[in-house]
Formats: structure tokens, sequence, C-alpha cells
């Protein structure tokens, strides 16, 4: 068959082209908006929870040893103002290893850490009160707002996240008590 073009359809063939590009930008870029936004929320999720392992890492040993050889307690959280002599803490390694992860922009307040040991104790609050190979968890709580998020809008993105939390199960590491003799051998 033979198709014969007048005139009228040749001037019509560069509006369908430009039709298209715009429809596209109501389609194509809203997608492309959202799946950048989920792609970040992804991200974040595995910063959380690196930084949950990060703090239950170090709640893990219960005491540690300062340089200067002195025992100390390894407390849930403690506020930067009131820890002046940099009493290790979980909320601390938490934040430390978000900073470390390009989060520095957070806040005290914008995390929240929640130590609690899995036999059901509930009088014991802070990791240096386990005993070796009792289970604990950490729960690390970051809020998902225009400190982490790349959209400072969250109806832009369409994502309604208001919060990502990663929580991880250990086990306390302390050692067995022990006696040092520091009397020397009779020879």
């Amino acid at each position: 068959m033979i198709r014969v073009t007048t005139p009228a359809s040749r001037e019509r063939g560069g509006a369908a082209s430009v039709e298209f590009a715009v429809c596209m930008v109501w389609v194509l870029f809203p997608l492309m908006v959202g799946l950048w936004e989920a792609g970040r929320a992804v991200q974040i999720q595995q910063m959380v929870s690196t930084a949950a392992r990060e703090g239950a890492r170090l709640a893990a040993q219960g005491r540690t040893v300062t340089s200067a050889g002195v025992q100390t307690d390894i407390k849930t959280a403690i506020l930067p103002a009131a820890n002046t002599t940099n009493q290790p803490n979980v909320k601390a390694a938490v934040m430390q290893s978000l900073a470390g992860s390009g989060l520095a922009g957070l806040r005290w307040a914008d995390v929240d850490v929640f130590f609690t040991f899995t036999d059901g104790t509930t009088s014991n609050t802070d990791p240096y009160q386990g005993t070796k190979n009792q289970g604990f968890t950490v729960q690390v709580v970051v809020k998902y707002d225009g400190k982490v998020r790349w959209r400072q809008d969250p109806n832009i993105s369409g994502l309604a996240i208001t919060s990502l939390q990663s929580t991880t199960k250990w086990q306390m590491l302390v050692d067995d008590p022990f006696v040092i003799n520091t009397a020397l051998p009779p020879w």
C-alpha cells in the first residue's frame, strides 16, 4: 500500500515529540525523585544497622580499662555535657558510628538508644551490670527528617517514613572474676 503524506501530517510530526516530552516530565521526574529518596532510606537503614552493631560491640565488654589503667563501667547513655571524664557509653559509640558514616548533622536528641537484657532482667539497665554470656539487645532509632533525607519535604518523595530503627542481639563477653596475686614467689 502506498502512503501519501500531506503537508498537515508533516507539521504534526514534531508536536508528538513535544507532547511526549511534556508528559514525561510529569511522569519520569516524580518517579526518579521517589526512587532517589527510597534509595536514601535504604542507605540510612544500613548506617543505623551498623551503628547498632557498634553500640552492641561496646556494650558486650561490660567494663573497659582506661589509658590510666583504671577499670571503667560502660553505661547505656550519658549526656555529653555530663560526661566530663569521657566515660564509655553505648549511645556515644552509636553517635560516633553515625557521624563516621556521614550523618554528622545528627544531634543527641535525634537518636534514641535502648539497651535491654533478653532474660527478662529489668533491674539491670546498663551493660556493666551483665554477666558472662547473658544475652542483650541494643535498639537504635533515628528520626528520618531533614537532617538525613535528601528531600526536605517528605510529601514530594511520597515516603511517609518518620524514623528508621535497627535492633542487634548480642551476648555479654565479660571476663570471669579473677584475683591477681601480687606477692612474688619465694626462691
